[in-house]
Protein backbone atom coordinates (compact mmCIF):
# COMPACT_ATOMS: atom_id res chain seq x y z
CA UNK A 1 0.00 0.00 0.00
CA UNK A 2 0.89 3.61 -0.47
CA UNK A 3 0.70 5.28 2.35
CA UNK A 4 1.06 8.96 3.83
CA UNK A 5 1.92 9.92 7.67
CA UNK A 6 0.69 12.75 9.11
CA UNK A 7 0.45 14.51 12.64
CA UNK A 8 2.93 16.89 14.01
CA UNK A 9 6.77 16.02 12.62
CA UNK A 10 7.69 17.97 16.14
CA UNK A 11 9.54 16.22 18.71
CA UNK A 12 8.44 13.92 20.36
CA UNK A 13 5.81 13.16 17.83
CA UNK A 14 8.57 12.74 15.47
CA UNK A 15 9.80 9.69 17.53
CA UNK A 16 6.57 8.17 17.31
CA UNK A 17 6.00 8.52 13.25
CA UNK A 18 9.77 7.65 12.48
CA UNK A 19 8.78 4.46 14.65
CA UNK A 20 5.72 3.96 13.30
CA UNK A 21 6.68 4.51 9.51
CA UNK A 22 10.18 2.16 9.83
CA UNK A 23 7.50 -0.67 11.24
CA UNK A 24 5.34 0.00 7.95
CA UNK A 25 7.94 -0.31 5.48
CA UNK A 26 9.31 -3.98 6.85
CA UNK A 27 6.22 -5.01 6.10
CA UNK A 28 6.15 -3.61 2.16
CA UNK A 29 4.37 -0.63 2.28
CA UNK A 30 5.46 2.49 0.35
CA UNK A 31 5.66 5.43 2.57
CA UNK A 32 4.76 8.61 0.38
CA UNK A 33 5.46 11.36 3.09
CA UNK A 34 7.12 12.50 4.86
CA UNK A 35 9.95 12.93 2.81
CA UNK A 36 12.80 11.78 4.18
CA UNK A 37 13.90 9.93 7.57
CA UNK A 38 14.76 12.53 9.55
CA UNK A 39 13.91 16.44 9.66
CA UNK A 40 16.26 18.74 8.92
CA UNK A 41 14.86 20.84 12.16
CA UNK A 42 11.87 19.18 14.20
CA UNK A 43 12.47 22.37 16.20
CA UNK A 44 11.26 24.91 13.28
CA UNK A 45 7.93 26.15 13.33
CA UNK A 46 7.22 24.39 9.67
CA UNK A 47 9.32 20.74 9.45
CA UNK A 48 11.38 20.00 6.76
CA UNK A 49 13.35 17.54 4.83
CA UNK A 50 16.17 17.61 3.15
CA UNK A 51 15.33 19.03 -0.53
CA UNK A 52 12.62 20.85 0.68
CA UNK A 53 14.79 23.63 1.48
CA UNK A 54 14.06 26.03 -0.96
CA UNK A 55 10.03 24.88 -1.12
CA UNK A 56 6.97 27.50 0.12
CA UNK A 57 5.16 25.71 3.10
CA UNK A 58 2.24 26.29 1.12
CA UNK A 59 3.75 24.04 -1.79
CA UNK A 60 4.42 21.06 0.63
CA UNK A 61 0.84 21.53 2.79
CA UNK A 62 0.18 21.12 -1.17
CA UNK A 63 2.07 18.19 -1.88
CA UNK A 64 0.73 16.40 1.26
CA UNK A 65 -2.85 17.14 0.19
CA UNK A 66 -1.98 15.40 -3.73
CA UNK A 67 -0.55 12.78 -2.01
CA UNK A 68 -2.95 11.92 0.39
CA UNK A 69 -5.70 12.38 -1.65
CA UNK A 70 -5.10 11.41 -5.20
CA UNK A 71 -2.20 8.24 -5.02
CA UNK A 72 -2.31 7.12 -1.03
CA UNK A 73 -4.36 3.91 0.02
CA UNK A 74 -4.18 5.09 3.36
CA UNK A 75 -3.85 8.52 5.26
CA UNK A 76 -2.21 7.53 8.78
CA UNK A 77 -2.33 9.95 11.19
CA UNK A 78 -0.10 9.60 14.07
CA UNK A 79 -2.02 11.70 17.13
CA UNK A 80 0.42 11.48 19.94
CA UNK A 81 -2.11 11.71 23.03
CA UNK A 82 -5.06 12.33 20.85
CA UNK A 83 -3.22 15.81 19.92
CA UNK A 84 -4.40 17.27 16.65
CA UNK A 85 -2.70 20.33 15.05
CA UNK A 86 -4.09 22.95 13.15
CA UNK A 87 -2.44 22.28 10.07
CA UNK A 88 -3.90 18.54 9.74
CA UNK A 89 -7.13 18.90 11.44
CA UNK A 90 -8.01 21.36 7.90
CA UNK A 91 -6.77 18.83 5.47
CA UNK A 92 -8.43 15.76 7.51
CA UNK A 93 -11.37 17.45 6.68
CA UNK A 94 -10.61 18.06 2.95
CA UNK A 95 -9.60 14.40 2.64
CA UNK A 96 -12.98 13.25 4.39
CA UNK A 97 -15.03 15.16 1.94
CA UNK A 98 -12.82 13.55 -0.91
CA UNK A 99 -13.95 10.13 0.92
CA UNK A 100 -17.70 11.05 0.70
CA UNK A 101 -17.96 12.30 -2.58
CA UNK A 102 -17.79 9.91 -5.77
CA UNK A 103 -14.00 10.71 -6.45
CA UNK A 104 -12.09 8.03 -4.83
CA UNK A 105 -11.99 6.44 -1.41
CA UNK A 106 -8.94 5.67 0.12
CA UNK A 107 -8.17 4.43 4.50
CA UNK A 108 -7.88 6.92 6.99
CA UNK A 109 -6.32 6.20 10.72
CA UNK A 110 -5.41 7.54 13.93
CA UNK A 111 -3.49 5.85 15.88
CA UNK A 112 -5.40 7.17 18.97
CA UNK A 113 -8.70 8.45 19.07
CA UNK A 114 -8.53 12.31 19.00
CA UNK A 115 -8.75 14.26 22.17
CA UNK A 116 -11.36 16.54 20.76
CA UNK A 117 -13.58 13.63 20.71
CA UNK A 118 -13.08 12.82 24.11
CA UNK A 119 -14.06 16.32 25.27
CA UNK A 120 -16.79 16.88 22.54
CA UNK A 121 -18.69 13.74 24.22
CA UNK A 122 -18.79 16.31 27.09
CA UNK A 123 -20.78 17.57 25.73
CA UNK A 124 -25.10 18.10 26.48
CA UNK A 125 -26.98 15.69 24.73
CA UNK A 126 -29.92 16.78 22.10
CA UNK A 127 -32.42 14.48 20.61
CA UNK A 128 -30.88 13.66 17.18
CA UNK A 129 -28.58 10.93 16.69
CA UNK A 130 -25.70 9.91 14.76
CA UNK A 131 -25.82 7.13 11.97
CA UNK A 132 -23.77 4.94 14.48
CA UNK A 133 -26.28 5.40 17.65
CA UNK A 134 -24.93 7.97 19.60
CA UNK A 135 -26.30 10.67 20.65
CA UNK A 136 -25.46 14.47 19.10
CA UNK A 137 -23.83 16.32 22.21
CA UNK A 138 -22.36 19.83 21.90
CA UNK A 139 -19.88 21.70 23.25
CA UNK A 140 -19.01 25.47 22.08
CA UNK A 141 -15.57 27.01 20.95
CA UNK A 142 -15.03 28.66 24.85
CA UNK A 143 -15.58 25.51 26.79
CA UNK A 144 -14.23 23.68 23.95
CA UNK A 145 -10.45 25.56 23.79
CA UNK A 146 -10.31 25.50 27.51
CA UNK A 147 -10.20 22.27 27.82
CA UNK A 148 -8.10 20.88 25.11
CA UNK A 149 -5.88 23.97 26.58
CA UNK A 150 -5.53 22.11 29.75
CA UNK A 151 -4.72 19.44 28.06
CA UNK A 152 -1.80 20.86 26.00
CA UNK A 153 -3.39 22.65 23.44
CA UNK A 154 -1.08 25.57 22.25
CA UNK A 155 -3.82 28.15 21.09
CA UNK A 156 -5.46 31.06 21.43
CA UNK A 157 -9.15 31.81 21.77
CA UNK A 158 -8.78 33.71 18.90
CA UNK A 159 -7.15 31.47 16.84
CA UNK A 160 -9.32 28.12 18.29
CA UNK A 161 -12.56 30.03 17.23
CA UNK A 162 -11.52 29.22 13.33
CA UNK A 163 -10.66 25.39 14.10
CA UNK A 164 -13.91 24.99 15.90
CA UNK A 165 -15.88 24.36 12.70
CA UNK A 166 -13.58 22.04 11.57
CA UNK A 167 -13.08 19.91 15.32
CA UNK A 168 -16.55 19.27 14.94
CA UNK A 169 -17.05 18.42 11.88
CA UNK A 170 -14.92 15.79 11.85
CA UNK A 171 -16.70 14.90 15.32
CA UNK A 172 -19.94 14.80 13.08
CA UNK A 173 -18.27 12.68 10.34
CA UNK A 174 -16.74 9.92 12.64
CA UNK A 175 -20.52 9.46 13.81
CA UNK A 176 -22.39 10.07 10.87
CA UNK A 177 -20.02 7.77 8.70
CA UNK A 178 -18.99 4.72 10.64
CA UNK A 179 -15.80 3.08 8.84
CA UNK A 180 -14.73 6.24 7.18
CA UNK A 181 -11.74 6.96 10.06
CA UNK A 182 -10.72 3.68 11.94
CA UNK A 183 -8.50 4.40 15.33
CA UNK A 184 -5.47 2.09 15.09
CA UNK A 185 -3.06 0.76 12.97
CA UNK A 186 -2.16 -2.96 13.82
CA UNK A 187 -3.78 -4.05 10.65
CA UNK A 188 -1.51 -2.29 8.85
CA UNK A 189 1.47 -4.69 10.10
CA UNK A 190 -0.43 -7.49 8.56
CA UNK A 191 -0.79 -6.05 5.04
CA UNK A 192 -1.99 -9.63 3.41
CA UNK A 193 -5.20 -9.48 5.99
CA UNK A 194 -6.65 -5.66 4.68
CA UNK A 195 -9.98 -6.73 3.26
CA UNK A 196 -11.74 -3.88 0.76
CA UNK A 197 -12.69 -0.60 1.65
CA UNK A 198 -16.10 -0.58 3.59
CA UNK A 199 -19.68 0.73 2.40
CA UNK A 200 -19.86 3.74 4.74
CA UNK A 201 -23.31 3.16 6.10
CA UNK A 202 -25.76 6.52 4.91
CA UNK A 203 -24.15 6.71 1.58
CA UNK A 204 -25.62 4.55 -0.50
CA UNK A 205 -23.22 3.33 -2.77
CA UNK A 206 -20.12 4.61 -0.32
CA UNK A 207 -20.27 8.22 -1.46
CA UNK A 208 -22.18 10.98 -1.10
CA UNK A 209 -21.68 15.10 -1.36
CA UNK A 210 -22.37 16.51 1.76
Amino acid sequence: MKIVIGGSYHYPNWNEIKKIMTGLKEVGHEILMPAGDEPIDANADFVKFAGEENISTADIEQQFLHYACEEADALVIVDGGGYLGQAITIELCKAALVNLTNYRRFRIYFTEQPMVFHELDKGQECSLLFADGKKVKFLGPDELCKALQQNGLKITQEKYDELYPHHWKLYEIYHQYPGLFQIGIDELYEPEKIGELPTIPGTGNGRQIF
